[in-house]
């Protein structure tokens, strides 16, 4: 197994370490956050560069917004498709997500509109 020479700060110690890559499982970042971060900058580099040359303000928000609606329809087909996509399925789930106390929000919603109707 090939090793490599790294130096510590300890002294100018050397300490011997493999060269085994170490590779950390990262959280892909969700399309919708992604999708809606490319579409912001579709919007406001446009804007900027026409603000910046001096172009009227309702001008310049309307050119920007036409550019970005044109370049994500043109540009982002497929993170629009895999976002409606997650959308669908978060929408359509075959069994529903259960959080642990559901059940007692329930019980103190109910025992609230059963206090409210039959007040003693």
């Amino acid at each position: 197994m090939p090793q490599v020479y790294a130096r510590g700060g300890h002294g100018g110690l050397g300490v011997v370490r493999s060269r085994r890559a170490y590779t950390v499982r990262v959280k892909s970042v969700p399309v919708w956050i992604w999708y809606t971060a490319i579409r912001v900058v579709l919007f406001a580099a446009p804007l900027a560069v026409l603000l910046i040359a001096g172009v009227n303000v309702w001008l310049s928000t309307a050119v920007a917004a036409l550019f970005g609606l044109s370049a994500s329809l043109i540009f982002l087909r497929k993170p629009r498709n895999a976002m409606s996509h997650d959308l669908y399925e978060a929408r359509h789930r075959e069994k529903p997500l259960v959080r642990e106390d559901d059940a007692e929000e329930d019980a103190a919603v109910d025992a609230a509109t059963d206090g409210a109707r039959n007040p003693e």
